[in-house]
């Protein structure tokens, strides 16, 4: 609310609901050519909110595969789905809602000094089908800075007298 006044929900922050999710992420390497595939398949369910509007459900299935081009630099592909069903207001079908797109999305990334990473994404539609009007990309660009943090315990020091001794 803006001074009285519900924002209208393509701008609110939340979706003012619980959701639940679960995700299935599986993967292979085969070290001795630097290649990696793996998928990540997440379904999201979105409760109603106070007001009886529930955002659509949405399935997201990725594919990537990874390559080792030179040290430090991975080029990746992935092709991505994404199914969203209609939102609902009081049980009936929401205009303007619901899509199903198919993504590629090439990224290139480079490791510095094995705990930094910066990775350039471009996401492309190969395909788009939206439910009524809406507003569509015709492409997207990331930027993206991470780093790895080892939050577990140190790794116990076997010393090589005391191994296999009582």
């Amino acid at each position: 609310m803006v001074d009285g006044v519900q924002l209208n929900r393509d701008i609110q922050s939340s979706t003012n609901a619980f959701s639940a999710n679960g995700m299935l992420f599986f993967s292979i390497g085969f070290p001795a050519i630097t290649l990696r595939l793996f998928t990540i398949n997440r379904y999201d369910y979105n409760f109603a909110d106070k007001v009886n509007y529930k955002y659509g459900n949405i399935l997201l299935n990725s594919i990537f595969v990874s390559k080792k081009v030179v040290k430090y630099f991975f080029a990746i592909v992935q092709l991505r789905n994404e199914f969203k069903t209609r939102d609902t207001y009081k049980g009936n079908n929401q205009v303007n809602t619901g899509y199903d797109i198919l993504y590629v999305s090439p990224q290139l990334s480079y490791s510095i000094a094995g705990k930094w990473n910066v990775t350039l994404v471009c996401d492309l539609p190969l395909y788009k089908y939206y439910k009524d009007r809406q507003l569509t990309p015709a492409y997207a660009y990331a930027l993206s800075l991470t780093r790895d943090f080892n939050l577990g315990r140190k790794a116990p020091k076997i010393e090589p007298a005391k191994v296999g001794s009582n």
